[in-house]
């Protein structure tokens, strides 16, 4: 297992390190509406990043609430949430490393092309999961632009 400490920088030359906040198959218990339903995959943040408009999904087997690992982005879902009308981002990502790794994606034409029954599934989850038609989806992007988009919240927090 590949773990950091909290207070280190969450980057690495390998992927970025995530916190796991919601572990698969749990609730998410901030979350009010009416028809919860629970995470498909593990739902993961940058520690220390106070940005609430992005947030990782580690497609992977199950993983332990809190638990820190390298993560490789692969792709970017932008949706636009009806009700605030503000962008949300949900990176999809793999485990760097070879332990937690179980779904051999290495990118988004990987993503697309080999697997793209997990696009859907993740598409379909996330634009409904607060509620039928709650949010829009924006765009996929691929790995290039999951990694700039995570830079340049870092920078701008930093």
């Amino acid at each position: 297992m590949i773990s950091c400490n909290e207070n280190r920088n969450p980057e690495y030359k390998t992927g970025v390190g995530v916190r796991v906040e919601i572990p698969s198959g749990q609730f998410d218990l901030h979350d009010e509406s009416e028809t919860q339903i629970p995470y498909i995959f593990n739902k993961a943040v940058i520690p220390n990043l106070n940005d609430e408009s992005i947030e990782f999904l580690v497609l992977s087997e199950h993983l332990k609430k809190n638990e820190f690992l390298q993560t490789q982005p692969i792709g970017v879902m932008q949706l636009l949430d009806k009700k605030s009308n503000q962008k949300h981002y949900v990176i999809l990502a793999v485990p760097s490393s070879g332990d937690y790794k179980r779904v051999r994606i290495n990118n988004f034409n990987d993503l697309n092309s080999k697997h793209y029954f997990i696009k859907q599934i993740v598409e379909s989850w996330y634009l409904n999961k607060d509620g039928m038609g709650s949010k829009n989806l924006i765009s996929w992007e691929d790995e290039n632009y999951a990694s700039n988009l995570i830079n340049r919240k870092m920078r701008t927090q930093g």
